[in-house]
C-alpha cells in the first residue's frame, strides 16, 4: 500500500489522525486515534494502532459524531485518553527508528489540530499521573498541509479530501474515519509530486518548542515530577 514512504531526511514515519468531539485542542476530548507505522527503507507498514477514546464528560455533539461516524454508543465503556495513554505511547516508542536515527509524526493540519490535542491530552494524563518518565528524546513532527500547497499551487483548496481526489481521480475510502484518513495521507505522503517538495523543504519541527505555550508553569515547574515525565514522553520518538 506504501512506497517509500521517506521525506528528504530519511527518517522513519508515524501517520497518525485523530477525531475528536470538539475543533479546540484545549477543550475538546479524542474520541478515535488511528497511527500506522512505515519503514523508510522497504515501504512497508510494520505497525499499527487504532482506538475508540471515551470523551468522558464532554461527550460526542450530534454535529461531530455526524462528521466522523463515532456515536457514544460507541465509546460507551471505552478507556479515557489518560487511562489509554501509557498504551499509545508505549506503542509508539517501540516503532524503530529510520535510517537517521529518526521516528516523526506525520498528520494533514496536525500542526494547528492534531499535535495541539496530543499535547493538550498529555498533558491531562500526566497531571492524573497516569504517565511516568521511562524514555528521553525529541518529539517532531511533519505537517503535510503546508507541503501539498507548495506542491500543488494549482488547487482552488487544500482540504485532505481535495488534494487526494486531485492525485489520485477517486474520494477518500473512509473519509474522516481516523485509519481511513490515515490511509489516505500515507498515499498523499508517497505521491511523487509530495515526495518532490520535501527533497526541496522539509518541515519538519520539533514540537515542543513551537507548541511551549500548551503546557502551564505549574504542570512543567522545575524539578517536578511532570516536566521529567513530559521531557520523557515527549522526547525520544526521534
Amino acid at each position: 500500500m506504501v512506497g517509500d514512504t521517506t521525506t528528504s531526511s530519511g527518517r522513519a514515519l508515524v501517520v497518525f489522525d485523530f477525531e475528536t468531539n470538539s475543533l479546540s485542542p484545549a477543550n475538546g476530548s479524542v474520541v478515535q486515534v488511528a497511527a500506522c507505522h512505515y519503514d523508510p527503507g522497504s515501504g512497508e507498514i510494520r505497525g499499527s494502532y487504532e482506538r475508540l477514546v471515551n470523551p468522558g464528560a464532554g461527550g460526542i455533539p450530534v454535529r461531530c459524531s455526524k462528521i466522523h461516524g463515532v456515536w457514544p454508543k460507541h465509546v460507551k465503556g471505552k478507556p479515557l485518553w489518560r487511562d489509554m495513554s501509557p498504551e499509545f505511547w508505549g506503542w509508539l516508542l517501540s516503532c524503530p527508528p529510520g535510517p537517521g536515527g529518526d521516528v516523526v509524526l506525520v498528520g494533514y493540519n496536525s500542526r494547528k489540530f492534531d499535535v495541539p490535542f496530543l499535547l493538550h491530552e498529555t498533558a491531562r494524563a500526566l497531571r492524573a499521573g497516569a504517565l511516568h518518565d521511562t524514555v528521553r528524546g525529541e518529539l517532531r513532527a511533519l505537517d503535510l498541509l503546508p507541503v501539498a500547497r507548495a506542491a500543488l499551487p494549482e488547487l482552488a483548496n487544500h482540504r485532505q479530501g481535495t488534494v487526494y481526489e486531485h492525485l489520485f481521480g477517486k474520494e477518500i475510502a473512509g473519509a474522516h474515519t481516523a485509519m481511513g484518513d490515515v490511509v489516505a495521507l500515507a498515499s498523499i505522503l508517497k505521491h511523487p509530486r509530495i515526495q518532490a517538495q520535501l527533497a526541496i523543504h522539509d518541515p519538519t519541527y520539533n514540537v515542543l518548542e513551537v507548541h511551549s505555550g500548551i503546557f502551564p508553569q505549574q504542570l512543567l515547574g522545575a524539578g517536578s515530577r511532570s516536566r521529567l515525565a513530559m521531557e520523557a514522553f515527549c522526547a525520544r520518538i526521534v
